[in-house]
Formats: C-alpha cells, structure tokens, sequence
C-alpha cells in the first residue's frame, strides 16, 4: 500500500483509485500494516468522510479476517477501530476478534465490561484495558509507570471489579482494570524490579555467577536498554563498590557479547539493547554484512561470522554465507579489468573463506585463482604488494612462489615490502635456493640506505632471515646514524617526508630498550666505541632520550672513553662545542643558505645570462662570484656542523673553568663583579656576557680555579680579576 498516493487521492476526490488499491491491499497474500491502514482511514475521517472510512474498514477486516492469524487480525482491527472511534461495527469487529482469541478467559465478560468497549470509552482505553487484564493471572509482577513500585496480582474479583495486589515494598492494594491498565505495565519475574525486590540475595549471586541475566532483568527495567552511564549510577555502590565496577564491568560486556538476547551498541556511552525474542549471530552480522562493499569489508565480516559461530557452538547458515562469498566470487570476475588488486583481494578472501569451514556457496560460475590472476598479471609484483590485509599479502606471495619464476618476482618484491613482511620473502627465496637475492638487496640497501629504507630497517631486526654475512650489525648502525644526521643537516636530499623516515629510523634504534646497540657494543673494539660515541654525541636525528641511553650503555663497557681527555677540550680543534640551542641556529642559517640563497643565486645567474655578452656582463660576474662564496660557505659549515658535538651537563667541570662554565670575576682593585658564561661559538652573545671559548677573553680563564688571577679586557676595560665562584652554564 503506497500510503503517499492513497493520501493524494483521497485530498483529490480520486475515489475509483483510491478503493482500488485499498481493496487491492485487503486481498493481498502479504499482510497489511495496521498504521498504514489506519492513517488511510484517518485521513478519510479528517476530510469528513467517516462513513466511507467506517465502510472501507470493515471491508477490508473481513477480508483479513480469512487471511491473517488471529492476533495479526485483532492488531489491524484495533488500528481500524481507533481511526474511525465512532464507528460501532468496527468495535463489533474487535469485540469478535477478542472472543475467538481470549472467550475461555475465566473472567472475559466482567473483563469486557470493566473495558467499556462497547460503550462510551475511547477505543485505545478500552483495547489497553483488555490487553493487559486477558494476559495477567494470580503470580504475574506489574510495574507502576509513575512510581517506583512493583506489585503481583494475588487474584481478581469479579465481584466487586477489582484486583487484588501484593505489593513488593510491602502493603496490599485492591485496583479496578482500567487504572490498573493506565498506570500499570506487566513485566516478567526476570525484570531487575522484581528480583531486586523479591530475591536481592539472588541478585547479588548473579552478579558473579551470570551478569548476562543481571543486564537483561536492568534492561526489563528501562524499556530494553539501558547505557553504560545510567547503568554504573544504578549499580554502585548499592549492589558493586567504585573498585569493583570496572571488572565486573568487562565481565558483563563480555557476557553480552555471547548472549543471543543481548547487543552493545554505540560507544561513549555504550548502550546495552535486550532483545526478548534473542538474536541470531545472522541477525547481529546483518548490518555489517549489508554494509560491506569492497573484498576486505566482506573477508572482514566472514572472518567474524566463522569465529563467533566457532565460539557460541552454533552452525553457520548457508544462505549467511553463501551471500557473502557470493559477493566475493562476483567482484573477483567484475574487477578485474578495471580494479586488478580488488579482484586479486577477491580471489584471496574467497581462498580464505574455502578454509574457514561455512557452508559452501552455489556459485554460477568459477571464478579466478589467485594464481591465474597473477599469471594474467602484466605486473604481478606491483599486484601483490597493493595488498594492505596481511594474511591476504601472504596468501599472494605464496602464490607467487608457486610460479615457474618465483625467484625473479620474489626478489623484486624485496624493495616493495615493508620490513615487517621481509622475513617471509627472504624465506621463501632461501628456500627457492636464491638466497643470494637477499644478500645483494642487502649490499644495495647499506649502499643508499635512503632508497631501501624497508630492507635497511629490517637488516637491523634480529630476525634469523637477514643475512648477516652481507650486513653486520655495526655496518647497519653506522648507515642508519649517517642517514639521521644526514636528514638532519643536508636540506638538498630532496625528502618530501623526511621526519617520518626519521621517526622510522629512531623508532627501530630504540627498540627493545637499545638492544641491537648492545649487542653491537659487546663486540667492537674501543676504537670503533670512540667512533660511535662520537656520532651519538653529535646527536643530529636522534631522541634524546635514545641518545642517552646509548651513550649510557657505551659509559658501562667503555668508562675510560668518558674520562677527562688527554687536551682540554677548547684545545681540541676536531670537535666544535656547541648548546642544542647553538647547533639549532646554525643548522637553520645552513638551510636558509641552501633553501633560499643558493637557489636564488642560481635563478640571477640565470637571469644574467640571459642579457648577452657574458664578457661584459656585470651582474652575470657578480652572481657567479657570489657563487663561489655561497659554496664555500655551505662546505665551511658542512665541515663545522660534521664537527659539531653537543655539550651536555655533564661536560661541564665543578672544579676549574670550562666550556659551559658560568664565572662570577671580581676586580682585585675595587668592588665591581661581572659574570661570564663561555660556550661554543655559535651560542655567543655579548650584551649577555655570553662567550665563545674560541675568544681571547675566554682563553684567559679556561682551566682556572676560584681564587685564581687573570688580567682581562672586559668591556673595552682592562683589569685584573679574581675568579670567586663557578657554576654550569643556565639551560644546560
């Protein structure tokens, strides 16, 4: 019945159509909906016209009188009788229906009375009275819809028209049928209401023995659902304390989760929904199955269906699963000239469906193998690395072994495979007897570990399947320490995401608490420590925590690496000391020379040439002499940043003056103190009294001790000092 055309014809005055279709309807195989036959008739009574509406529901009532279930009939003439309540002969209709349906009750016609049916009471009162008071015997529990009481009916009495009633909080109450009906709702003896009441001892047993029966008598309580929010401030602390809820809350969800009658829907708050006819593990599924479109949502909901139906001891349907595999096999056929990597995800979700032991779908037609579609495959490797679902990757690159050229396609599959999926392709190539393929990929990737960042990350795992004959551990972790500070310091790679390969880089470094650095620190010499001590301190890339930890786990087998240097330190010209902040500000003057200088000359020279003869040409001589300087700034300070090592705290000495020293001087003649505070070069700031240890003024004080003299030009002023007090430098 299209209620929308039925409303149109009737506000048109289209009576033929409109009681055309409604007849249609009236003698259909399928049933009617009551609301919708009741608007129709609503319609007809609002448009003055309820003797046509009286007439066309009683017409179609006898019709469906033959066709529907009793109670299917009894629902529709309650909708037809309340949209015409004027109407005597529909309320006869309903008044038949009730007989054929409830006529053996012992009390119906006193019942049938108290209703006022046929009288002058508004059909939903009356139909409300009789639904309630039929089903209701001595023992059933009612629930006040107004107040927080709950009763049992201990028996009627016809003879004065009255129930009789327990109530649960104590006391008895005698109530007529239809107040019994306008406040009162019939619930079961499994409502939380009712056992909280009758039983608590029983309640509180069922919060550990079964807190699936707890969620279903609460939700009998709030009308089907309750949510997580509402469902704590119910529970606590009267039945659970504040620390018990949480476990006893993953419990219950848990608990849910199995339950036929039971679903968790939403999130923050969770909302529990009770489903009093149970659901089905189809019925739960059958919105995610009706969603999924592509291979992986369909493998997804499969993949669920076989677990839970693994779980509950229930046998999966064939209709179930054959609608999902059947999606699968048409999408393997359908997208495989326009989306080759969907039909291959196809044909590998149906491979895994086959082992997952559903019922096995009638299908049409075959559709393509895995293998077929790589062998048909202009590029297979590409195919096959397109796969983001793992077990669906590995289920293609076995395939792909299974070719007559597996080596080629698995060794070129090397440099298209995450590090984390390297193993299973070294693997199988080793066991194809090509493991000289990984071995060559491996020499390649330590070569540009920036173009075989996968196989260079996984070269540092401790996975059995790298070949350590080609890449040693210390070999690895030089390349990858160049490879941060080379990120770090070189803006002229061309990285477009250059912080998230750093990230990649110090992510492995650190993993498992530096482990792989510890195993290379237990097998190198202390020359080689030195050398990476060296580039950990420049700590271009690394975290610093990282940084720490690896300097930490040098100080323990190499302590004598940390001891006070054979030359002071500002005597040392390879290292230029430096604070974090420093070597920032540098790094950012060399990447605005690069970034911005450099390329700018490039476009004048550019400009330049374009203008003629070069021989004459000043502004050409010009830009190429400022050239010539911006190289040999950029290499001066390539130099100096490869020199570059950072001061830390604990490079500062306590006794004598240092780099990282902060001196309090006062005059030997006269009261006045200054205080001054020696760093690197590039942290240098006069107004502050912040100076490089490379100058002369701080020449005159390195490795001296409080107490002792210098004479010193401070201020365009020369003076003798007398150094009173040190301490580190602020920020360090």
């Amino acid at each position: 019945m299209d209620l929308d055309a039925m409303k149109e014809w009737i506000a048109s005055g289209n009576d033929e159509a409109m009681e055309s279709a409604w007849m249609a309807a009236a003698e259909a195989e399928q049933p009617v909906a009551p609301a919708d036959a009741a608007a129709v008739l609503a319609a007809l009574v609002e448009a003055d016209r309820a003797d046509q509406a009286e007439a066309l529901g009683w017409a179609m009532l006898e019709e469906r009188k033959v066709r529907d279930k009793p109670g299917e009939a009894l629902k529709l003439a309650q909708a037809l009788a309340q949209a015409v309540p004027a109407s005597a002969e529909l309320r006869d209709g309903v008044l038949e229906l009730y007989r054929l349906l409830y006529g053996a009750h012992e009390h119906f016609e006193a019942l049938l009375r108290a209703s006022d049916l046929m009288g002058g009471s508004p059909p939903r009162r009356a139909f409300a009275t009789l639904d309630l008071c039929l089903r209701i015997g001595p023992g059933a529990y009612l629930a006040n819809r107004f107040h927080n009481q709950v009763l049992q009916v201990k028996r009627y009495d016809a003879a004065l028209g009255e129930y009789e009633l327990e109530d649960l909080s104590g006391g008895t109450l005698n109530v007529e049928p239809r107040k019994l009906a306008d406040e009162f709702a019939l619930i079961g003896e499994t409502d939380f209401r009712v056992l909280s009441r009758r039983d608590p001892r029983r309640v509180r047993e069922a919060f550990q023995a079964d807190p699936a029966a707890v969620l279903i008598g609460i939700c009998q309580a709030h009308d089907g659902s309750i949510d997580a929010a509402r469902l704590k401030d119910e529970l606590v602390p009267r039945y659970l304390s504040a620390d018990e809820w949480g476990g006893w809350w993953n419990r219950a969800r848990t608990a849910a989760k199995r339950s036929d009658k039971l679903t968790l829907e939403g999130r923050n708050p969770i909302t529990v929904v009770y489903h009093p006819e149970g659901r089905s593990l189809e019925d739960e599924l059958a919105g995610a199955a009706a969603s999924a479109r592509t291979p992986l949502d369909l493998l997804a909901v499969l993949r669920t269906y076989a677990r839970e139906a693994r779980q509950r001891k229930t046998e999966p349907r064939a209709d179930f699963a054959g609608r999902l595999t059947a999606a699968l096999a048409d999408q393997a056929r359908s997208f495989a000239a326009a989306r080759p990597a969907d039909a291959l995800a196809a044909a590998l979700a149906l491979a895994e469906a086959a082992t997952m032991r559903l019922p096995p779908a009638a299908l049409p037609a075959e559709p393509p193998s895995p293998e077929a579609m790589l062998a048909a495959a202009s590029d297979p490797v590409r195919l096959a690395a397109a796969l983001g679902d793992e077990s669906l990757w590995s289920a293609a690159v076995d395939a792909l072994a299974r070719r007559p050229d597996a080596p080629r396609h698995l060794a070129s599959l090397l440099d298209a495979t995450p590090a984390r999926r390297l193993d299973k392709i070294a693997a199988l190539l080793r066991q194809a007897g090509h493991a000289e393929a990984v071995s060559a990929a491996a020499a390649a990737a330590l070569a540009d570990p920036l173009g075989h960042l996968e196989i260079c990350l996984w070269l540092w795992s401790d996975s059995p399947e790298v070949p350590r004959a080609a890449a040693g551990r210390l070999e690895v972790l030089t390349r990858l320490l160049k490879l941060l500070q080379d990120l770090e310091i070189d803006p002229t790679l061309g990285v477009d995401n250059r912080r998230e390969i750093q990230r990649q880089v110090r992510t492995v470094l650190a993993g498992r608490n530096c482990a792989g650095f510890r195993e290379v620190v237990a097998s190198v010499d202390e020359a080689m420590a030195s050398i990476l001590k060296t580039r950990i301190e420049r700590g271009a890339g690394l975290a610093s925590t990282a940084r720490d930890e690896m300097l930490r786990i040098l100080r323990e087998s190499f302590f004598q690496l940390f001891a006070k240097a054979k030359i002071d330190p500002w005597l040392d010209e390879s290292v230029i000391w430096t604070t974090p902040a420093g070597l920032s500000r540098y790094e950012a003057d060399y990447r605005h020379l690069v970034d911005v200088l450099i390329p700018a000359n490039s476009r004048a020279i550019g400009a330049a040439a374009e203008h003629g003869d070069l021989s004459e040409n000043s502004e050409w001589k010009f830009a190429v002499e400022q050239r010539r300087e911006f190289q040999a700034r950029q290499a001066k300070i390539q130099d100096e940043l490869a020199r570059a090592r950072v001061l830390h705290r604990d490079d500062v000495p306590a006794d004598h003056v240092g780099i990282g020293s902060r001196v309090t001087l006062r005059r030997t003649e006269g009261t006045g103190e200054v205080t001054l505070t020696i760093l690197g070069p590039w942290d240098t700031d006069v107004r502050r009294h912040v100076y490089s240890y490379q100058t002369g003024l701080a020449g005159g004080i390195l490795g001296l001790r409080v107490g002792q003299k210098a004479t010193l030009r401070i201020d365009d002023a020369e003076a003798e000092y007398e150094i009173v007090s040190l301490a580190t430098a602020e920020g360090l």
